[in-house]
């Protein structure tokens, strides 16, 4: 036995909550842009900038300016060879500008 459903209470009951879920996750996410500089002011190009979590990810341009989808209460994650990697919970703000990566000091030593 099966129950047959009208196509009206069909999409009430069933696309209609379906559309509004989609419509409000896509509205609540917006875009985050900022500038990753040094502790010099200078930018830092190819800083690998991520949402933790997901595969949502972009690098810095030249200047060390950066553009990611993100939603309040994103992690967002910053790494580049040869500073410290930092980590910052997104609020409501549309513009994050990283002004503290600090260097680290890398050390090679090579032997015969």
């Amino acid at each position: 036995m099966y129950c047959v459903i009208s196509p009206l209470r069909f999409v009430v009951v069933i696309v209609l909550p379906v559309a509004f879920q989609l419509v409000n996750s896509a509205a609540a996410q917006t875009y985050l842009s900022g500038q990753i500089t040094n502790n010099k002011g200078a930018g830092i190009p190819g800083v690998n900038v991520w949402v933790v979590g997901t595969s949502t990810q972009t690098s810095s341009d030249l200047e060390g300016g950066f553009q990611i989808p993100a939603s309040p209460g994103n992690v967002i994650a910053f790494t580049h060879l040869g500073y410290k990697s930092r980590r910052i919970l997104v609020g409501d703000e549309t513009a994050l500008n990283v002004s503290d990566l600090e260097e680290t000091i890398t050390i090679i030593i090579t032997g015969l």
